[in-house]
């Protein structure tokens, strides 16, 4: 008897997305020939009907697979040197750029790409279909230079307003020059953006190489820029000579403050997402005072993001992007004793920066000591840890998972209802295992089947209540092209208990065998496809 073997396929490396490609009408695919992989940046989108806004929204959906690629790659990279020393650095001096799409969120990306060709492939290849198809396409190398390029234009922009404050404080207008310091936040930002796409434009990415990439620049001034972002923060954080009285409205205050230096109006309505901890996608602990506070600061025209989504689409981004409110996020960022509060105000349709603010403090200068992480925060990352890097087989398969309140920050009160939605792009089983907040795992779905009638279509799996224990939880989608094997549970307090490592709730666990032959030349291959897909929850208590 021969053993089981898996390969399990780390996607973290700029792969073609073969998974909207495979079910394209057959006389497209003889044109993507033209364009080979290692030559090239592209994809194909598609949108329903036909007409020039049918071709607009085809070469959107393109644009942003073709940045939601790229940011993925990047946040790969990221991950996979957790070992070095500049780590977390890296990963706080990048998350404004990087939280529009993350492992665990998997949001729809801001991120507007430049330079692309766009050709209406209905209309090149005479197509008889009542889709749209629009090929987004760009040479690598022509990526990178038009983004070095970009790079440069930035840092002379920096460097005039670096000019400016510096001048500004030769003569003690020092109000003057924290403005111009300030200022040059969301160049900073969009420098970042820059370096981002061009390690993203690499075929292969070395891991190791691109990460002292990153870092280089995150502290580097030894070429066109005067000053890095970090050392204009310290200069602000010098000048401001602000002190926290009260902690939630001081902190409000002083990001407000920032914001309105670099943009005096947000014309459009904006909405507040969540304050998360770091990249962990679950709300800090003192979240809603800190919203709160903000929302009464802000002068600003404040909506409420919608809180049911339409199930046709886990995003909102992808209902309706002409009717968008600019999005303002923040995270908290924690290095010993000093606490770092980022926000960003971002235009989603056009991917600009608009302001950021950068607050930070020390907790041993606060009055009374306050809560910082969630509350489960470091239980739930080890169960978290081992799912933070999806498994993919093959590269066709795809799985879509959201709630009717789309993808995150989610946060659930006890007895509500939580509709789970899935897509799959071919026919596949899911299973559907869900962390609690006590870290024991459950099955809530398994083997359910989405026929080749659904392909490509929301389908609701479930609608479960929300019920104790409560805190930061997770939600993984597992779907493959064959059954899953079955997997033993007991159920317990309602819920549908299982035990194992990561890899055999995947279906993935290696069969020993007694008798083994010789380790052949050639492993074979699966002959299945798997994908997955993981969201953060929070619950809580009424």
């Amino acid at each position: 008897m021969q053993r089981l073997f898996f390969y399990i396929l780390i996607v973290f490396t700029a792969l073609y997305i073969g998974t909207t490609h495979a079910a394209l009408p057959d006389e497209i695919v003889p044109e993507l020939k033209k364009y080979p992989i290692e030559k090239y940046l592209f994809h194909v989108g598609e949108s329903q009907g036909t007409g020039e806004q049918a071709f607009e929204n085809a070469a959107g959906d393109a644009h942003r697979q073709i940045a939601a690629e790229i940011l993925r790659d990047v946040e790969g990279v990221i991950r996979l040197n957790k070992s070095e020393s500049q780590h977390d650095m890296v990963r706080e001096h990048y998350s404004a750029v990087l939280e529009d799409y993350s492992a665990s969120r998997q949001a729809w990306p801001a991120m507007q790409l430049k330079g692309f060709h766009v050709h209406n492939l209905n209309v090149d290849l005479v197509l008889k279909d009542s889709n749209t198809y629009a090929l987004v396409y760009i040479e690598r190398d022509k990526l990178k230079q038009h983004y070095a390029e970009h790079v440069l234009e930035l840092s002379k922009d920096i460097n005039r307003l670096l000019e400016s404050a510096k001048f500004a404080e030769g003569d003690y207008e020092i109000d003057f020059a924290v403005k111009k310091y300030l200022q040059t936040y969301p160049l900073y930002e969009a420098l970042k953006e820059a370096e981002v796409v061009q390690i993203g434009a690499e075929r292969w990415i070395d891991s190791e190489v691109a990460f002292k990439r990153l870092a280089k620049a995150a502290t580097d001034t030894s070429g066109v820029l005067q000053m890095s972002h970090r050392e204009v923060i310290k200069r602000v954080a010098e000048l401001d000579k602000s002190r926290l009285v009260v902690f939630h409205e001081d902190i409000a205050k002083a990001t407000e403050f920032q914001l309105s230096q670099q943009h005096s109006s947000i014309h459009r309505e904006c909405w507040i997402e969540p304050l998360i901890y770091e990249d962990s996608q679950m709300p800090c602990a003192f979240e809603q005072k800190f919203s709160a506070a903000l929302l009464k600061q802000l002068d600003w025209s404040i909506v409420k993001p919608p809180t049911h989504f339409k199930p046709t689409s886990p995003d909102l981004t992808r209902i309706n992007r002409t009717l968008l409110p600019n999005r303002i996020t923040a995270s908290c960022w924690e290095n010993g004793d000093e606490i770092t509060i980022r926000t960003t105000a971002r235009d989603p349709n056009t991917g600009n920066f608009l302001a950021t603010a950068v607050v930070r403090f020390l907790k041993s200068q606060l009055r009374e000591p306050i809560d910082i992480q969630p509350a489960n925060y470091k239980q739930m990352r080890d169960e978290i840890a081992p799912y933070d890097i999806p498994v993919l087989i093959g590269e066709e398969l795809v799985v879509e998972v959201w709630t009717h309140q789309g993808r995150g920050p989610l946060r659930y009160v006890e007895d509500e209802k939580v509709k789970i939605f899935v897509q799959v792009n071919q026919p596949a089983y899911v299973r559907l295992l869900y962390i609690l907040a006590d870290r024991r795992h459950t099955l809530l779905k398994d083997n359910y089947h989405i026929d080749a009638a659904q392909v490509n279509s929301a389908v609701e799996i479930g609608e479960f209540l929300c019920a104790e224990p409560f805190g930061s939880e997770l939600l993984v989608a597992v779907a493959r092209t064959e059954k899953f094997p079955n997997i033993e549970k007991r159920e317990e307090d309602g819920y549908f208990i299982i035990d194992g490592d990561p890899d055999s709730v995947r279906g993935l666990k290696l069969i020993p065998d007694p008798n083994p032959d010789p380790k052949p030349d050639v492993e074979p291959q699966p002959t299945f496809q798997q994908s997955e897909e993981q969201i953060v929850f929070t619950t809580v208590e009424k």
